[in-house]
């Protein structure tokens, strides 16, 4: 067992909490460093160690920069405080070397990319055209049998038949239906449900203060005047937890980014009916911050959609 000394603050500090000594073995205190390491990261509790470390440290000042490091790692305070330094230091990082960033190899570029998928903040970033997709061209049953997946034409990645492999509930069917049918559509895309540079995500607050990223299903391309425009279709089910987090998430994007899109619209399905609340609508996305529900923006708001 060994006896140390901690200070609590500097300046003016009440006396009875300025200083303490507690008890503790190198057990404990292995244990504590281990856990400052999952909460700074274990790279980041060596380094902070090894600057603290004199090159002529003795056993104690050894042990109370261990200690020091891993009670700095239990106040909340700094923890918040090392994040958003870190965050806006790899923000400044990656935006001086954007440009650069293109010319490097398809490895390195990905290695970058993973830094930016890190962020706890959203971050607008370019998205990048598919070149290539792997998708499953079986679909195996309970029963252990396997069949064929469907395929479909006009996605922006097709195979050499000039199809696209895509396992889609009937009301996806009934939207990429309506939507390849309406004049001057003439193309889809299958966004990716999974972190990739070819996936719109749209970043929403869970309700608990926590970023997440919506994926919205389609988008949809057409000519109209000359010119190419973009719909983005997105079936989503109405009774889902993340419902209605996902429409404010989807409003607030409309209201920011709406102009580069021809159509943002939510869907679901009720009583057998696929329902749409058009996100570039003004009163629409005023209703999404007012609701209690999806179902009743939905059922009190929505519209046919054909």
């Amino acid at each position: 067992m060994t006896g140390l000394t901690i200070s609590h603050g500097r300046g003016q500090v009440d006396p009875r909490v300025a200083k303490f000594t507690a008890t503790a073995d190198y057990r404990s205190i292995a244990q504590s460093l281990d856990t400052a390491s999952r909460t700074l990261t274990a790279g980041l509790t060596d380094a902070f160690v090894k600057y603290k470390m004199p090159a002529d440290a003795t056993d104690n000042q050894i042990l109370d920069i261990q200690v020091m490091t891993a009670a700095s790692a239990q106040v909340p305070q700094i923890v918040k405080d090392i994040d958003q330094e870190a965050e806006s230091l790899t923000r400044k990082w990656l935006d001086e070397t954007r440009v650069e960033r293109k010319n490097l190899s398809d490895l390195s570029q990905a290695r970058y990319d993973r830094i930016e998928s890190m962020s706890t903040e959203p971050e607008r970033t370019d998205l990048i055209a598919p070149e290539a997709a792997q998708v499953a061209t079986l679909i195996r049953h309970d029963d252990g049998t396997e069949t064929p997946t469907p395929t479909y034409d006009r996605h922006i990645l097709v195979d050499e038949y000039g199809r696209y492999p895509a396992q889609l509930n009937t009301w996806e069917i009934e939207v990429l239906e309506t939507e390849l049918a309406r004049p001057g559509t003439f193309a889809w895309y299958r966004n990716p449900s999974r972190t990739a540079k070819e996936s719109l995500a749209i970043a929403y607050d869970d309700g608990t203060g926590r970023c997440k990223a919506l994926r919205p299903d389609f988008l949809f391309f057409a000519e109209v005047n000359g010119e190419i425009v973009v719909d983005i279709v997105d079936p989503h089910g109405h009774h889902l937890a993340d419902a209605l987090p996902k429409l404010r998430g989807l409003a607030q994007f409309a209201n920011e980014h709406g102009k580069a899109f021809r159509r943002i619209e939510a869907l679901t399905q009720i009583n057998g009916e696929l329902k749409l609340l058009d996100l570039l609508n003004d009163r629409t996305r005023e209703a999404i911050d007012d609701a209690e529900s999806a179902e009743d923006l939905y059922l009190h708001i929505g519209r046919d959609y054909r």
